[in-house]
């Protein structure tokens, strides 16, 4: 992995990522503008990655005989929203869910999860910044 990341604030993006953090993304709830409420929902997936590994974004379960991790409703909306903001086949959205498991679950093969959830944030600004009017 690079040292350029979001996460010591040397992003590829990383001035337009402020400045829309700063100017943009609401201090409570979502925002209005698709374009902006990508970024404030992959930026919680980015975090959630390196703050706590993900064990938010899912619930473990123990029915009896075994136990199971069951996606958290929230949790399953940001996948399906930045899935299809990015137009995402349904391997693409198979791989963000497998990404968004807790890190001793997770089974992604040939890529590191922080150089997958770099991808990912870089990804949505690509798309989002160009429609964003940044002052």
């Amino acid at each position: 992995m690079t040292n350029q990341t979001y996460y010591n604030n040397k992003g590829e993006f990383q001035a337009q990522y402020e400045y829309v953090w700063e100017h943009l993304i609401p201090k409570e709830g979502k925002s209005d503008n698709k374009h902006v409420e990508a970024i404030r929902m992959a930026t919680y997936i980015y975090h959630e990655y390196f703050d706590s590994g993900n064990v938010n974004f899912y619930d473990v379960v123990d029915d009896g005989e075994a136990w199971r991790l069951d996606l958290k409703e929230w949790a399953e909306r940001y996948c399906d929203y930045i899935s299809e903001y990015l137009g995402m086949e349904r391997e693409g959205r198979e791989e963000l869910l497998e990404f968004m498991k807790p890190d001793e679950f997770r089974w992604l093969s040939g890529i590191s999860g922080s150089d997958y959830v770099e991808r990912l944030i870089d990804r949505v600004l690509r798309k989002a910044l160009p429609q964003i009017t940044l002052v």
